[in-house]
């Protein structure tokens, strides 16, 4: 499904706050979903890999959970990128990616 204007604006913004570290992305109970409170919102991306490619999802909620907004991208439609991107990033941050491996070299480090 090729994501409308105001949402692919979404998906931009999403990936711009969330490159400079102002997204506190979480995990889920499903591990290959994460999320992110924004306002009165709950942003969710994950992926279903069922496929390879996989297929990247994005659901906006409200607070009281009730989905507004649900998005499918494919590979072969526009916009999969910046999905493919704002998952790989949401994940990396929700499972603290960059700490860990720094924390892993430094140990690396100290074995003689």
């Amino acid at each position: 499904m090729e994501l409308t204007q105001q949402v692919a604006a979404l998906v931009f913004k999403l990936l711009e706050l969330s490159r400079m570290d102002k997204v506190d992305w979480q995990e889920t109970a499903d591990e290959k979903a994460f999320l992110a409170s924004v306002s009165k919102f709950v942003v969710t991306i994950g992926k279903e890999d069922f496929d390879s490619p996989p297929d990247y999802l994005l659901r906006v909620a409200d607070q009281s959970g009730k989905t507004l907004e649900d998005a499918r991208v494919l590979r072969r439609e526009p916009n999969y990128g910046e999905l493919e991107s704002l998952y790989e990033l949401a994940r990396r941050r929700a499972l603290h990616v960059d700490e860990a491996l720094s924390d892993l070299l430094s140990s690396l480090e100290n074995i003689k």
